[in-house]
């Protein structure tokens, strides 16, 4: 993702927990105000362009944020893409592991895992919190409900590495969401593999 502040282009590399953090305190506010009335007070607009600085790695101050935004929309605008950012980035991932097909498998520290079979025990506690987590109106995430998907994640691979070393893989925030969602994403593709599978036999028997 990239802002131009005073003629020069700053790009804001990864999400990363710290700076979600930071985004989400003031996003959460601002869905509530836009709901209400789309009106912004001199306090919301300057916790939006603090979060902005945050999430570019303070590259810039605050004041040249608020002197390079000049218009509202400026500000609104750069503040709403952080979300889409990372929206963007999971469904990016999610393209190129439908290239691969491999929605059974996890990179962490650089090593590949696999999930192996997604059995009952593992359902039902990838299920509990998944239903929490996947809402309809849900757009952000609080560190703990991010913990709890790295727990689920750690949990779901059979705790072949440690929610540590998953927490320091999946260092953007993007990362952790993906990687949650990917194990409903690997059940359905092991649903519709075995269901082709199945239809194969049906029709293998009709003369």
């Amino acid at each position: 993702m990239k802002i131009t502040i005073n003629d020069k282009e700053y790009e804001s590399g990864k999400i990363t927990r710290e700076k979600y953090r930071s985004f989400c305190e003031t996003f959460d506010s601002f869905l509530k105000k836009e709901v209400a009335s789309m009106v912004f007070t001199d306090e919301d607009l300057d916790k939006m362009i603090e979060s902005i600085v945050v999430v570019y790695g303070n590259q810039f101050t605050f004041d040249e944020a608020s002197d390079a935004l000049d218009e509202i929309p400026d500000i609104l605008l750069n503040f709403s893409l952080i979300n889409a950012e990372i929206l963007n980035k999971s469904n990016l991932q999610a393209e190129k592991t439908a290239k691969t097909g491999k929605a059974n498998i996890i990179t962490i520290g650089g090593k590949e895992y696999d999930c192996g079979k997604i059995g009952r025990k593992k359902y039902k506690a990838f299920r509990e919190v998944y239903e929490r987590l996947t809402r309809p109106e849900k757009q952000t995430y609080t560190d703990a409900e991010l913990d709890e998907m790295i727990n689920t994640i750690v949990l779901v691979y059979d705790n072949q590495f440690t929610f540590e070393e998953a927490n320091e893989s999946l260092e953007d925030v993007s990362e952790i969401i993906f990687n949650f969602g990917l194990i409903n994403a690997n059940i359905l593709k092991k649903l519709k593999d075995e269901a082709a599978g199945a239809k194969k036999n049906l029709s293998s028997q009709v003369e």
